[in-house]
């Protein structure tokens, strides 16, 4: 039985709730929906410095955390990281230089920085008539 509105407000409900689904189904997608244009990050989604990578830097042999020596020269980050990682501290992670272990020291946090991947879809351009 369908309930047609009335006239006049009610305060009362008229009728229960059923628990039967509507008859008919939400819309389907649109068919301008487009697959991801790159594949999934396996990486972590945060960018911070790993601290407890430990480097052997000044001339006395002295422990100094990885990231704390290249904030003094961002150069380093471009520099291989087997290099100037003590070995009992190398990362288990992938991490062929300085910068893939300080990442925010090195600057690979700023926002503003280029994608890695180009769009998949050209732009869509609007002409006016």
């Amino acid at each position: 039985e369908t309930l047609m509105p009335t006239a006049d407000p009610s305060v009362e409900p008229i009728g229960n709730p059923t628990k039967s689904p509507s008859e008919h189904p939400t819309n389907p997608p649109s068919s301008n929906t487009y697959p991801p244009s790159s594949p999934p990050s396996y990486s972590p989604t945060f960018c911070s410095d790993d601290e407890t990578c430990i480097s052997i830097v000044t001339k006395k042999n002295n422990l100094v955390p990885l990231c704390e020596w290249v904030k003094y020269n961002k150069s380093r980050c471009n520099w291989n990281s087997a290099d100037f990682v003590t070995e009992d501290t190398k990362p288990k992670y992938n991490a062929p230089l300085i910068s893939d272990i300080c990442e925010k020291t090195c600057g690979k946090c700023d926002p503003t920085k280029s994608p890695t991947y180009p769009p998949t879809y050209p732009p869509t351009w609007v002409t006016f008539l």
